[in-house]
């Protein structure tokens, strides 16, 4: 029987998930919550309904078609009861201006191997590839397996993006097909690491030194979020952390600027924005860490 898995989306002519030109896989689902996350759609294991209301025409046939009278018109526009919600997406099957979807589907290791492989060419020719995101992949760890061991047969080169907040055995599955992984690292210090994302770092940062004891090609980054860990003590600790615990060089290090991407998501998905108009670092403060970095 093919593995199958559940994904939300796949990314081709991707350029900033690795190296060449790459096709990114978004896997469903995410054990960690953060509060500023680009795709919270993707958070949940199950899908999530999303609604666009700046496309609605206010048709009500998602009213009529809902079995469990999750949406119900109110001013002339639909309200949805999202506690009622099993997203079994029929209300979103007979939207006609596609203002409701599901944040995901199901579907096999083959449909998405075929769906990789159209760009074949593409990776050849730049030195690109296939890279799982997320959500977080190692929630699906038999999936991403069996959909990289493919991927390897035909001579892709492999990342995974990863939070790290998974068992130890799920890596293992999936080590012996991936070539690099890019490890996110957003708080060193444990307790406010929970009260920013729900979970302490114990577990992320112990898988991270066991997999850099393996050898593997890995890759820090830490997303810079205002007022969060876009400062000089969180830099230091992060390069503190990589070079003298993981034992690598700073130059696999890599800083993000914080995107906004998922700050109308919130709102699609019936959530309140915890991280509401914060406004991406400048080019001064991003050159200003970096040459913390980099700093002997």
């Amino acid at each position: 029987m093919t593995e199958r898995g559940r994904i939300f989306n796949i990314q081709r002519f991707s350029t900033h998930d690795g190296p060449g030109i790459r096709t990114t896989v978004f896997f469903q689902g995410c054990p960690v919550k953060c509060f500023w996350c680009q795709n919270p759609e993707s958070q949940p294991i199950n899908f999530v309904l999303m609604f666009n209301e700046d496309n609605c025409i206010g048709c009500g046939n998602c009213v009529s078609q809902c079995p469990l009278s999750v949406p119900q018109m109110d001013e002339g526009f639909p309200k949805f009861d999202r506690e009622k919600c099993c997203g079994c997406g029929k209300c979103a099957q007979f939207c006609p201006v596609e203002a409701l979807k599901l944040s995901g589907y199901e579907t096999s290791v083959e449909e998405v191997y075929k769906e990789i492989m159209k760009d074949y060419l593409q990776y050849t020719n730049s030195g690109g590839g296939v890279t799982l995101s997320g959500g977080e992949v190692m929630l699906q760890p038999d999936f991403a397996a069996a959909l990289l061991k493919k991927c390897k047969e035909s001579g892709l080169h492999t990342i995974i993006e990863t939070c790290g907040f998974a068992p130890w055995a799920a890596f293992e599955k999936v080590i012996p097909y991936t070539d690099e992984f890019y490890w996110d690292i957003k708080k060193v210090d444990s307790f406010l690491h929970r009260q920013a994302t729900g979970v302490n770092n114990e577990l992320i940062l112990s898988n991270a030194e066991k997999l850099s004891k393996t050898g593997k090609n890995m890759r820090f980054r830490m997303p810079l979020i205002p007022g969060f860990n876009d400062n000089e003590d969180d830099i230091c600790a992060l390069r503190t952390l990589v070079c003298e615990r993981f034992g690598r060089d700073v130059e696999c290090i890599d800083l993000l600027r914080y995107n906004s991407l998922g700050e109308i998501k919130f709102q699609r998905i019936g959530r309140s924005n915890e991280a509401p108009s914060m406004q991406p670092q400048t080019d001064e403060q991003i050159e200003h860490l970096n040459m913390l970095l980099y700093s002997k």
